[in-house]
């Protein structure tokens, strides 16, 4: 504790004393007082004076190394050197071999040594080793078709022309042999073509060829040698036309095949045959002639591909046409290709009108065609259906005696066209008077194309020629000769 000054001590006692007495005793020492309260902070002294400069510090230590510099430019190039000095001059060679004497008189002057390497031409020696001079003083080295080559002194073939080659090894004609065309070495030396075939750019074929058969009926084709595609096509036979202006006969089909075959097998064919006209059953007049009669059906072969037979007709009355027939191509007995033959013309009611005559039948082909009517038919009657596809036959056409012009028979399957049949009044014999033929088979092949009526399928084929298996025309008017016939197919292979 902080003590107070002792004058402070003393004013207290006098203030606070009564009078003075006697002095007493002296009075205990006072317990010493608290501190003051501390005074205020002083104000701040005045700024000191600036102190002396004091001693320089030591050195710091020295800085790392700076980074690389960029490289300057490339300096200039320097200036060309002196030529140095010209090297000395080399030894002389030694002297060569005596060349032969080249003025003579006869070849032993241009080889002293014996040999034959020169020859005394014209009186000077020449090499003999040349194109020129090949062996002898004036004889060339040309090989025919060949670059020749007489380094040896002996004329030889250094190279042939492009499709050549020297199969027989001798020089004096040259690359002989044409590998590109040659059987016997086609493409190179010894390569033989098989029997028959043809080399045609190096490479064994097939020959080219063709045979056209046009007569009706059967026949036969042998595969050529080398021969292993053929190409078909045929035409059936074309239908027959009814008598007394009966409709006229439907066109033959066409189909086309190509076909894989062995060389040497035989094929049958079959062009089938145009159907006959109908005939009427006799003149205008009394009709003495008879009943109509039917014209026949177009030939084919061995039971296969005729076409039916026309229908025959009352007194007076016309026959119909006969079916063509259709045309084949077989492989032991069994259809490979096939063009169906053309339905026949019905007939046409004659002066009589005793019925019974019947309207066209129709075109042959794939899914076929429905034949025409008759002339003059009330009501018309379209004939039969053509045959499909397959071996059925076609509907048959119907007749009724009593009521007008019958249907024609319907194309027939791959045996040929049937007859037409015949619808009778009750108590009206008619059994004999059927209607219009048949047309011949249906048709099979890459490529089928029905006749149309009296146009062929594929009419305008130059292989066709002018009329095979057209159907006939309607005739032109009522006559006791046969109508027209239809135009027989035809069968073309194309090797």
């Amino acid at each position: 504790m902080r003590k107070l000054p002792a004058i402070f001590v003393l004013f207290g006692l006098l203030a606070c004393s009564g009078p003075i007495g006697p002095q007493g005793e002296p009075g205990a020492t006072g317990a010493t007082g608290s501190d003051g309260a501390g005074g205020a902070t002083g104000s701040s002294g005045p700024t000191g004076a600036t102190g002396s400069t004091g001693e320089r510090g030591a050195t710091g230590a020295t800085g790392a190394i700076g980074a690389t510099g960029a490289t300057g430019p490339a300096g200039a190039t320097g200036a060309t050197g002196p030529t140095g000095a010209t090297g000395a001059t080399g030894a002389t060679g030694a002297t060569g071999p005596t060349g032969p004497v080249f003025t003579c008189s006869a070849d032993p002057d241009c080889n002293p040594d014996g040999g034959m390497a020169y020859g005394c031409c014209g009186g000077s020696c020449i090499s003999l080793s040349t194109n020129d001079d090949c062996g002898a003083c004036g004889v060339a080295c040309a090989p025919p078709l060949a670059r020749g080559s007489c380094a040896t002194g002996a004329c030889a073939i250094a190279e042939c022309w492009p499709g050549y080659a020297d199969c027989d090894g001798l020089a004096s004609n040259g690359c002989e042999t044409n590998t590109g065309a040659d059987p016997e070495n086609c493409g190179t030396c010894g390569a033989k073509c098989d029997t028959g075939c043809l080399c045609a750019g190096g490479a064994c074929t097939q020959p080219h060829g063709s045979q056209l058969f046009t007569t009706a009926g059967g026949a036969t084709f042998a595969v050529p040698d080398c021969v292993t595609s053929i190409t078909v096509k045929l035409w059936g036979g074309g239908g027959g036309a009814g008598a007394i202006g009966g409709g006229a006969g439907g066109a033959g089909a066409f189909a086309q095949s190509t076909l894989q075959v062995l060389s040497g097998e035989t094929l049958s064919v079959i062009v089938g045959g145009g159907g006959g006209g109908g005939v009427a059953g006799g003149p205008s007049s009394g009709c003495p002639g008879g009943n109509g009669q039917g014209g026949g059906g177009g030939a084919g072969a061995n039971g296969i591909g005729a076409g039916g037979p026309g229908g025959n007709a009352g007194m007076c009355d016309s026959g119909a046409g006969g079916g063509g027939g259709g045309s084949f191509l077989l492989r032991a007995g069994i259809p490979i290709a096939v063009a169906g033959g053309g339905g026949g013309g019905g007939g046409l009611e004659g002066p009589s009108c005793s019925g019974c005559q019947g309207a066209g039948g129709g075109g042959g082909g794939q899914g076929g065609q429905t034949g025409a009517a008759g002339e003059n038919c009330t009501p018309a009657r379209p004939g039969g259906a053509a045959g499909a596809s397959g071996s059925s036959n076609g509907v048959a056409g119907i007749s009724d005696c009593n009521d007008g012009p019958g249907s024609g028979g319907g194309g027939g399957g791959l045996a040929g066209g049937g007859r037409g049949l015949v619808d009778c009044d009750v108590g009206v014999d008619c059994d004999n008077y059927p209607a219009g033929g048949g047309g011949g088979g249906t048709s099979l092949g890459d490529i089928v194309l029905p006749g149309n009526l009296t146009t062929p399928g594929n009419a305008s084929d130059p292989d066709r020629g002018n009329a095979a298996n057209a159907g006939a025309p309607e005739a032109a008017a009522w006559t006791a000769t046969p109508a027209g016939a239809g135009s027989p197919g035809l069968v073309k292979i194309t090797w």
